[in-house]
């Protein structure tokens, strides 16, 4: 009696609004707003114009909602606070690892520029990445440093400016070296560790921040 084969499972086809919103993301990317065009993203996403207009009425409703996903993106990767860890300064220093390393790997890089070169033309949506990337991942820092000033480890007295702090004093100068080209962007990012090319640098940022807040 011959024996049944073993049915092997395809992978899930990616959803096509998401390989849409991926798609855009590239074309922008590497073309930027006024070069890149419908054919061209609906061609990278492997799929029709038509389709692509059946979900994004024209091409500035797309690049909305390219940078309103790329935001969810970002936030999936930098992942919450263990706050159960003993160790508050290594928490600190992996946030600070992750978030410098999603803010300067090759594609993050070339989309920073696009928005940039963008942002006369929209400036609300430099207002929404700067509020939608930055400014979610400081809230959440924001509330971590609460927490270590509630339980005395800490003292922070404003916990939305000592996060807004740590994330210049950590990450700014390598971010802003990056964006320039002066330093290279970092690998692409993983979901289980993040990279840590810069982690010397971060470390005794982290220290120089907790030297001023830690508590007596």
């Amino acid at each position: 009696m011959a024996k049944k084969r073993a049915r092997i499972a395809k992978p899930a086809p990616v959803p096509r609004r998401e390989a849409i919103l991926q798609a855009a993301k590239d074309v922008f990317s590497e073309q930027g707003y006024e070069l890149a065009t419908m054919d061209d993203i609906a061609e990278r996403a492997r799929t029709t114009k038509r389709t692509v207009y059946a979900h994004f009425e024209n091409k500035e409703t797309l690049f909305a909602a390219m940078v309103e996903h790329s935001a969810g993106v970002f936030m999936q990767y930098l992942g919450e606070f263990d706050r159960s860890a003993s160790n508050y300064q290594a928490e600190l220093e992996r946030f600070a690892n992750r978030f410098c390393e999603l803010s300067t790997f090759r594609h993050a890089v070339q989309f920073q520029r696009v928005i940039i070169a963008e942002s006369k033309r929209f400036p609300k949506l430099s207002r929404s990445v700067s509020t939608s990337i930055e400014g979610k991942a400081s809230a959440m820092l924001a509330r971590y440093l609460h927490e270590l000033d509630r339980r005395g480890k800490l003292k922070v007295a404003d916990p939305k400016i000592a996060a807004e702090q740590f994330l210049s004093i950590t990450t700014g100068s390598i971010r802003l070296a990056t964006l320039f080209g002066l330093i290279p962007p970092v690998a692409d990012p993983n979901r289980s560790e993040p990279n840590r090319t810069h982690a010397k640098e971060i470390r005794r940022a982290v220290e120089v921040f907790l030297r001023g807040i830690r508590a007596k």
